[in-house]
């Protein structure tokens, strides 16, 4: 290398070449940057708007969820206040009937006129009796008599608050003492009285149901047909109910006050009334799933959309809720405030493109305002490249006279070399310098040889490496979707049966895992659950574990007892495990008719059932039994045990108490109790998401070490 030339010379005599062609590196330079200059403009100018609309939006919705949040409640109150009074209607009527009946000596007979067609448009009132009633009974015509002292209150209650249709005591004996503008609905067809069951109605139903004041859904008046709503009030002597006071309103005023309060909003918005049950009492939506169809009137808890499903619950546990729904296909901004009186809801719903109009149109004005200051950017870049064109015309001309000069000293070679390095692209990265120039440019051709030889080894290695990875991901995807689809995950699992509530979940560790569930019908009242957890991790246990659940599932569908299903499918799994792999599971079959669950256990986790008043029980097995397939052989053992109405199963796997924080602390039973007490009247989805919730948080930046699979079955 020593003995080779330098480039020392050549480069002398090309000096003024370079000096040109630098002229017009640098115009190129300077072209380049004035386009930087306007894209950098653009971007900011771009940035700006989008914070502009991103604050804009903010603002706004903030302002009017502020203002939604003060529409609810001010008008909840109002709300309120017209079942207040109509609370206290009806408890001024059992005030007074208590003080007749706490007292009956103290009174006179006072008679009580039967129904006349002739009073129709007066409010009068009138005597009914049940069909069961014997009218001449000497009981019966005292307890008329007492009643008939409180003819003056039924009308004064009655004219006192004018929502009230119609105003009633309904005695336990079967009298019927009522206040009303309609004394011909009570004939039938041929003239004669018709009888009043008032055990039938709902106001009645639920009082004796409660021993309180009780608001009933939206119902159909007896007589009428129309649709309102009843308030009843209990009459007791001695601590024992003996009749019902009773009030029925139209939802007229209701529907007048929600009317003007949707007046007052941005178009597009629904408010609306929903009652305990979950029941739309009034509302201004003319369609979709707020409208009102009195030929189906559902529960908004049980929609098929998750959200408002769960909005719903959440209001009517009695929570001020502000939340963004997707309703239609459309977003709404939602606001609800309690109804105290009642136990209802008051729901605001505001388009949310209503609230961004503003935005957009802001939005709208700022790309106006880019748009012109683009323009003036490039009308500028346009001036400076005519004067840097004309630049570089004499600086061409000029370089052209200077390169043709010095091309066939120095630049041939150069040339050739850039030719070469120019023909390696894609898979061809061969490269071979033949020309013997005894310079620099020689070096750098066989330095560059040995360069391309190194990177095409290293392209080889690559290739190699990255096939392999690519086909085991594909079969680990495949793997992973294998096994999702092998656990049933469609819910509501039974959408036909109403007395099934069941909900189950799986998030492996691993691409693949070995926890599986599965559930069930083995026939028509009889419900198979099963939870188990293959050990290790991976592509073997998750291989073990279609075996496993293969084989229960088919004993169970056979109708085999519990016990013989674990037994038999030890046996088999017990079969040629060279891998030594075992299976913890606790099956069971729940009677629904009955609630009396046959369970068996195999080495799992403690079953745990969640009852309605939020206490918790284990079901332990009478006898512990070693895990499927850790020796043939064995019997396993059937225990039983009952789930009462409203009780839970709780099911899941070891990777629920043994998850484990940074710190390494295990979640253990404890939490696990604790929040399952949390959720006792939560449905079983919502009880599996708020384990699911609390072992995250627990467990916070630590890795998921073993699967997560629950299930949860309530007896409805």
């Amino acid at each position: 290398m020593s003995n080779r030339g330098s480039l020392g010379k050549k480069i002398f005599i090309g000096l003024m070449s370079v000096a040109m062609l630098t002229l017009i590196l640098i115009l190129a330079i300077s072209t380049w940057r004035l386009f930087r200059l306007r894209d950098t403009l653009n971007r900011s100018l771009e940035a700006s708007k989008n914070t502009t609309i991103r604050m804009s939006s903010l603002a706004t919705k903030q302002q009017a969820l502020e203002n939604l949040r003060a529409s609810a409640d001010a008008s909840a109150d109002l709300c309120d206040e017209v079942f207040k009074q109509f609370k206290r209607s009806v408890e001024t009527l059992a005030e007074t009937a208590e003080q007749l009946y706490g007292d009956e000596e103290a009174y006179s007979y006072v008679s009580i006129a039967r129904p006349d067609a002739s009073n129709a448009g007066e409010l009068t009132v009138q005597l009914l009796y049940s069909e069961k009633v014997d009218e001449n009974d000497p009981a019966i015509q005292k307890e008329v008599g007492l009643l008939g002292n409180m003819q003056g209150t039924l009308l004064s209650v009655h004219k006192g608050y004018e929502p009230i249709v119609a105003d009633c005591v309904a005695t336990k004996s079967g009298i019927m003492m009522m206040a009303d503008l309609i004394s011909e609905a009570k004939f039938d067809e041929n003239g004669n009285y018709l009888p009043y069951e008032a055990d039938t109605r709902p106001w009645y139903k639920g009082v004796m149901e409660t021993g309180e004041t009780y608001f009933t859904p939206l119902s159909r008046d007896a007589h009428t047909e129309k649709v309102g709503i009843m308030c009843g009030a209990p009459v007791r002597k001695d601590n024992e109910i003996v009749a019902v006071a009773e009030a029925g309103m139209y939802l007229d005023e209701l529907e007048d006050a929600v009317i003007k309060a949707a007046e007052n909003q941005m178009e597009g918005t629904v408010i609306c009334i929903v009652d305990r049950n979950g029941e739309l009492v009034v509302s201004t939506a003319e369609s979709g799933v707020f409208a009102i169809d009195f030929n189906n009137i559902y529960d908004l808890r049980t929609s098929e959309n998750t959200e408002i499903a769960l909005f719903i619950m959440q209001s009517l546990f009695g929570q001020k809720i502000v939340r963004d729904l997707k309703i239609d296909d459309e977003e709404y901004y939602a606001v609800s405030a309690p109804l105290q009186v009642v136990g209802w809801t008051y729901i605001i719903l505001v388009p949310e493109k209503q609230v961004l109009s503003s935005t957009d149109n802001l939005a709208s004005q700022l790309r106006d305002l880019n748009e012109e200051a683009n323009q003036a950017a490039i009308a500028n870049i346009r001036r400076m490249l005519t004067i840097n064109m004309i630049a570089a015309v004499f600086v061409i001309v000029f370089t052209f006279v200077v390169a043709r000069i010095v091309s066939n000293k120095l630049v041939t070679n150069i040339k050739g070399l850039t030719a070469k390095v120019k023909s390696i692209e894609g898979d061809n990265l061969d490269f071979k310098w033949e020309n013997d120039t005894n310079d620099e440019i020689q070096t750098l051709a066989e330095t560059f040889e040995a360069m391309t030889k190194r990177m095409q080894n290293y392209i080889d290695e690559v290739k190699t490496i990255t096939a392999e990875k690519e086909r085991i991901g594909a079969e680990l995807n495949v793997a992973t979707k294998i096994q999702a689809d092998m656990l049933p995950s469609i819910f509501p699992a039974f959408p036909d049966r109403k007395d099934i509530d069941l909900y189950a979940s799986m998030d492996p560790a691993k691409e693949v895992g070995g926890d599986f569930y599965d559930f069930f019908l083995v026939d028509d009242n009889h419900l198979a659950l099963v939870m188990a957890d293959v050990s290790g991790k991976g592509v073997p246990a998750a291989l073990f574990m279609v075996i496993a659940k293969t084989l229960i599932k088919n004993h169970l569908q056979s109708e085999e007892t519990v016990d013989m299903t674990l037994t038999l499918s030890n046996n088999q799994l017990a079969e040629n495990n060279e891998e030594m792999l075992f299976v913890t599971a606790w099956i069971s079959i729940v009677d629904l008719r009955t609630g009396e669950v046959h369970f068996a256990d195999a080495g799992h986790e403690t079953a745990l059932v969640l009852h309605r008043d939020g206490t918790v029980d284990e079901i332990k097995p009478k006898k512990k039994r070693v895990p499927l397939a850790a020796m043939e052989g064995i019997s396993y053992i059937e225990d039983t045990f009952n789930l009462g109405e409203g009780d839970t199963l709780f099911l899941y796997t070891d990777g629920v108490p043994e998850a484990t924080d940074v710190n390494e602390e295990l979640y253990g039973m404890d939490r696990l109790k604790s929040i399952l007490k949390k959720n006792a009247v939560s449905s079983p989805e919502e009880i599996l998401k708020s384990v699911r919730l609390d072992v995250d948080e627990f467990v916070g930046e630590a890795p998921q070490f073993d699967d997560l699979t629950m299930l949860a079955y309530r007896r409805k």
